[in-house]
């Protein structure tokens, strides 16, 4: 498959996620490219999330913002952190990736606040 067709069949299997255009580059990739691969991985995430013997002792009696703490801190494991990182940048084109590469910093941790969000959601109705 060459490149073209590659990129155009990735783009094809993120789902429309309804934003607001970003104001600022890094803002504009985090709506454009990172939330709609966030949200076509979800069932991913969540499988594998499971699957991990602490995840399921996280504490949810306690409140969702204690919640939320434990599951920052879960998610900030190395391990776990850097599996998540690859399911997200396995479905960058190669110019999402240059783009990613110039705030990678900022990147992940806008991803990792996303990722959180999104799992505290599910786990909270």
């Amino acid at each position: 498959m060459n490149q073209l067709r590659e990129k155009e069949e990735l783009l094809k299997l993120r789902p429309l996620v309804p934003t607001q255009p970003g104001t600022e580059e890094i803002e504009s990739f985090q709506n454009e490219v990172l939330r709609p691969i966030l949200k076509y991985q979800n069932d991913l995430f969540m499988t594998f999330l499971k699957g991990q013997s602490h995840f399921d002792k996280l504490d949810r009696n306690s409140g969702r913002k204690h919640y939320e703490e434990e599951l920052n801190k879960f998610l900030s494991q190395a391990a776990i952190k850097n599996v998540l990182l690859g399911m997200v940048l396995g479905l960058l084109t190669n110019e999402e990736m240059e783009q990613y590469q110039k705030h990678t910093k900022e990147n992940n941790k806008r991803l990792a606040q996303m990722l959180a969000q999104r799992v505290a959601d599910q786990s909270f109705g």
